[in-house]
């Protein structure tokens, strides 16, 4: 099974498996963002920050260790089990992929990962808070299985991927560097914006080692006067941390903000250098906050392992970036017709471009398609007998828009045939009423 994100200069796609050895690749709707959400703060000014106070003999903070969960309805969502471990896969992957390309010393190590039989709650601001209070909690009977896990598999961070998307993601911000930040280290990401180009595993972790928004978009003290994302001044860009530019998507990349290094399509910096009030360099906030991050828990020797059914299906991550970086929101604009990569695809996409974005009601029923055909989708593909007679429907619609000349030619010279038989066919029942 495999799982990836390719971004290209104008347009980004997700690889996703969609069962029965077939593998689909998803255009990104880049009007479809969901929302985004502000971290909530967790200060513990007053409690022990110092990176002395943890006894020698620790983790270096070379790796931060995680435990990646995930609910039914979420593996639901994903296709399968395999789908769901081989998406987690390439997050961990991006994640890294991240921190090497922005000069962040640490790297993220998944320790294990679990499905969680717990009913998310509704997909509004109340219910996302209410479900990460819950995966906080230890003692409120929702998911305290995860904390045992934890402790079992030394996972300094949690992360709950969940099936709703009223928001990308929504976790704990360490506004201070304390050790005590350990019991609120969680986050949840939504299953549709985990990779990229959304990359909001990385984001909702980031929050939990101390980093916010962009300064135009960030609520509440940070750890220091630069753990802030980054909005490039031409909004062509923005970097890990930071909020959609005003007016503009302006793609998020996979780079933390840095002013050492420039994007090299416009060579401008990722980041201002200083603790001014415009300062910008998450980099430097996570290389600083490593340490006590990889403290949260003691280090378990040993293969990462899975609370899951068991499977034999290769989990292959493939991650493939362009210049541009990442762009869109978290949902499907084209869904595979037939089979992987069916070449109807191409018709139907030019279609929709050409002809139904250019005018509103066609916008209209686009924007409905994309709410509303992922579950018809799902159903489809389950059951071949539907699978054959969408395609028995759907392969007259595709030739007309493929030659409309062609149908056009056919319409006018079938509809005299079709006339003339009407015409007969009513003489002959008058006839055998006559008759009768």
């Amino acid at each position: 099974v495999m799982s990836g994100s390719i971004s290209v200069p104008g347009a980004s796609y997700q690889v996703r498996y969609v069962g029965e050895g077939v593998h689909a690749a998803y255009e990104i709707d880049p009007s479809a963002y969901p929302r985004e959400a502000q971290p909530i703060p967790i200060d513990n000014t007053g409690k022990d920050s110092s990176q002395n106070s943890i006894p020698a003999g620790r983790d270096s903070g070379s790796t931060i260790d995680i435990l990646v969960a995930y609910t039914s309805a979420a593996r639901s969502a994903a296709g399968s089990t395999a789908a769901m471990q081989s998406l987690i896969s390439l997050a961990v992957s991006e994640t890294n992929t991240g921190y090497s390309q922005s000069q962040v010393n640490q790297r993220v190590r998944l320790m294990h990962t679990a499905e969680v039989a717990y009913t998310e709650s509704s997909d509004t601001d109340a219910g996302w808070s209410t479900d990460l209070s819950r995966l906080r909690s230890k003692t409120d009977g929702y998911m305290d299985e995860l904390h045992a896990l934890r402790d079992m598999y030394g996972a300094d961070l949690v992360v709950l991927i969940i099936a709703k998307s009223y928001y990308y993601g929504l976790g704990y911000m360490m506004a201070t560097l304390s050790s005590a930040f350990e019991s609120s280290a969680f986050c949840m990401v939504a299953r549709a914006c985990v990779a990229g180009p959304q990359y909001s595993f990385a984001h909702e972790m980031g929050h939990n080692m101390g980093s916010n928004h962009d300064h135009a978009n960030a609520s509440g003290a940070t750890i220091y006067p630069y753990s802030y994302g980054y909005q490039a001044p031409s909004k062509v860009f923005r970097t890990m941390m930071a909020y959609p530019c005003s007016g503009t998507t302006c793609p998020r990349i996979n780079y933390w903000s840095n002013p050492g290094l420039q994007w090299v399509a416009t060579g401008e910096l990722l980041g201002v250098a200083g603790s001014g009030p415009t300062a910008a360099d998450n980099r430097s906030s996570l290389n600083n906050t490593a340490y006590t991050v990889a403290n949260f828990r003691q280090a378990v020797d040993g293969p990462t392992t899975s609370t899951t059914t068991p499977t034999t299906t290769t989990v292959t991550p493939t991650t493939v970036s362009g210049t541009n970086g990442g762009s869109g929101g978290c949902f499907i604009a084209t869904a595979a017709y037939g089979s992987y990569l069916d070449p109807h695809v191409v018709v139907l996409r030019n279609f929709r471009d050409r002809h139904l974005q250019t005018n509103q009601p066609g916008q209209y029923f686009v924007r409905w398609y994309y709410e509303n055909s992922p579950p018809i989708a799902e159903m489809i593909r389950k059951y071949e007998t539907l699978r054959v007679v969408t395609q028995v429907l759907l392969t007259p619609v595709i030739l007309a828009i493929q030659y409309p000349a062609f149908f056009a030619l056919f319409f006018i010279l079938f509809t005299p045939v079709v006339v003339l038989l009407s015409v007969r066919m009513g003489r002959w029942r008058y006839r055998d009423t006559v008759m009768q």
